[in-house]
């Protein structure tokens, strides 16, 4: 999980970093908010910040729970208005 082939490549570690932080930026207050929040920090989520199997867990748990939440706050109708809109892109 924190190998790297290379100094250019990035670990598992760090993609699932990166991709938790994409969901904590993009699903915060989606509805409102522009999807890349100010408190985010990418160019860290690229830096090797999880050192244990725990923290990499607890991360990507962190992100989809995010997403989870969001989407469990929205109704039935909420959610199809939402699928329609992915899906006119």
């Amino acid at each position: 999980m924190f190998w790297q082939p290379n100094a250019q490549s990035n670990s598992v570690a760090i993609v699932v970093n990166h991709i938790a932080g994409n969901m904590l930026s993009r699903w915060t207050n989606f509805l409102t908010e522009d999807g890349e929040k100010d408190w985010r920090k990418r160019d860290q989520e690229f830096e090797t910040i999880l050192k244990t199997r725990v923290e990499l867990e607890a991360k990507w748990e962190e992100g989809w729970k995010c997403l989870f939440n969001a989407i469990n706050t929205l109704d039935i109708e909420d959610r199809f208005d939402l699928w329609n809109k992915i899906n006119e892109k």
